[in-house]
């Protein structure tokens, strides 16, 4: 199975099988190039997003292996170690599958906090005029629920 080359992170638990299907079928970006593509051919209409997230029009799906917003934060991107949902959420159990494009400050993550089915959240950075008002907004209660959403077979 093509999917268990690319582990999603160093979390345990396995990614939803939705996920793993649209991997394995080519939907899903799996090489930089393909990841790259998306901005001049989104994979989702910026309507479909619009309407799934109020706030956004454009998702990029960030291509396996995945890593956990805490990853994220020791290798990568530290505005997330500023995020104030650290309080509230166990950042290694967030993985970031998607993100809005460039200069949103958001990302997408499916939350394996309370089951190893894990809902889809937003998290969002902003940082205005000495002003933090960061959010995490629930997004779907399932990765498959999202997908019927946004209309992805």
């Amino acid at each position: 199975m093509k999917a268990a080359i690319y582990p999603h992170t160093t979390y345990s638990e396995p990614l939803p099988e939705k996920l793993i299907l649209l991997i394995d079928s080519g939907f899903w970006p799996v090489t930089a190039k393909e990841v790259e593509a998306q901005n001049e051919f989104p994979l989702i209409d910026e309507h479909v997003v619009h309407h799934a997230i109020p706030d956004e029009y454009r998702l990029y799906l960030i291509q396996p292996p995945f890593k956990s917003v805490e990853e994220l934060c020791a290798f990568e991107d530290d505005i997330w170690r500023e995020f104030s949902v650290e309080s509230e959420f166990d950042l290694s159990k967030l993985i970031v599958i998607a993100d809005f494009g460039l200069g949103s400050d958001s990302i997408l993550v499916l939350d394996y906090q309370h089951s190893t089915e894990p809902a889809l959240v937003r998290l969002a950075y902003s940082h205005f005029k000495d002003v933090q008002e960061n959010k995490a907004t629930a997004v779907a209660p399932s990765f498959g629920a999202f997908c019927e959403v946004l209309g992805i077979d």
